[in-house]
Parts: C-alpha cells; structure tokens; sequence
C-alpha cells in the first residue's frame, strides 16, 4: 500500500515547507518498514505538475 507524507523543511528566508513524498509499505523483513517511492515536492510544484499533465491530455485529445 502506498501513502502520502508530509515533512516540514525549512525553505528560503526561513520559511517553513511542506515537502510531500510516497512512501510504500514493506514487509519483506517481518517488520513494517515504510520505504520512499516517489518525493513530489511542494504543493506549488505538485499542482504545476498536474496543470502541465491536463496541457499535454488536452493536446493529445
């Protein structure tokens, strides 16, 4: 199963981030062991990612 986290960093000029990544379960040990997937960035960046992605879908359409 994968899920979303969310980690605080701080940015330029002392701003706090929230910086998002996936992360997927993993039980090949016994143990649940969550290992990175993907990270995504800012909510910013995330949304520039999604409006670049409907660009291209409208595009192809």
């Amino acid at each position: 199963m994968v899920h979303l986290r969310a980690k605080k960093i701080h940015g330029v000029r002392r701003k706090w981030l929230t910086y998002y990544y996936l992360v997927r379960d993993d039980y090949s040990t016994g143990k649940k062991i969550q290992k990175v997937v993907k990270y995504l960035g800012t909510a910013n960046k995330i949304l520039e990612k999604i409006l670049r992605l409907e660009k291209l879908e409208k595009k192809k359409k």
